[in-house]
């Protein structure tokens, strides 16, 4: 239990880290924060990168369980897609197809919250597991709210559009340390229950 804890710890202490780090480049560059190939892009984009990592190990540990191997594989590619989209704003050339970019990532939320619940009928989800994952999707439709909110679908007032889009910043590398984080931890639970299913069988 306590060497647990300070696994969480250490990967509290690693994100907190690396967010620090992505908020501190983003101030000295001095570009607007959601511009293309800003730092704080960057550093999301290497979040959901890790993201895409961990769920490509998750598939390794599946592979005797091809219906998950294949879910994880899949989100693998997503997470790798995301990485992509979020350093060349693919999203944002639909503009022209849907009429607003805003729709795209309002459908992202959406399915994110349905892989969750595949993911938490399908694998073993410990507590911590859940409420980081939770967390997350909370912060992720936090995000979604305030980006909505920049003139897209209404306003949110008495906030000006430039700190408007430095807490979207902000607020969307949360969401994707949250989900890193909780992903981390289905590894390492899954991980460990699979050394006590070797040791029980041998």
């Amino acid at each position: 239990m306590i060497g647990e804890f300070r696994q969480r710890l250490l990967l509290v202490g690693y994100l907190g880290c690396f967010v620090a780090c992505a908020i501190v480049l983003q101030f000295l560059s001095g570009k607007h924060p959601n511009v293309e190939g800003s730092p704080i892009d960057n550093f999301t984009s290497a979040l959901l990168w890790m993201t895409s990592l961990v769920c490509l190990l998750m598939a390794g540990l599946r592979l005797e369980q091809r219906p998950r191997a294949f879910m994880w594989l899949f989100l693998c590619a997503v997470f790798a897609f995301l990485a992509i989209d979020e350093m060349y704003a693919f999203h944002e050339r639909s503009e022209h197809v849907l009429g607003d970019d805003d729709h795209v990532k309002l459908l992202q939320w959406v399915l994110a919250g349905v892989a969750l619940a595949v993911i938490g009928r399908v694998e073993q989800v410990t507590p911590p597991v859940r409420r980081t994952l939770v967390i997350g999707y909370v912060i992720h439709g936090v995000y979604l709210l305030t980006d909505l909110g920049d003139g897209g679908y209404f306003r949110i007032p008495y906030v000006s559009l430039y700190w408007l889009q430095w807490l979207e910043e902000l607020l969307e590398i949360s969401a994707m340390s949250f989900y890193l984080a909780g992903f981390l931890l289905l590894l390492g639970s899954a991980t460990n229950s699979g050394r006590r299913g070797h040791r029980d069988t041998d």
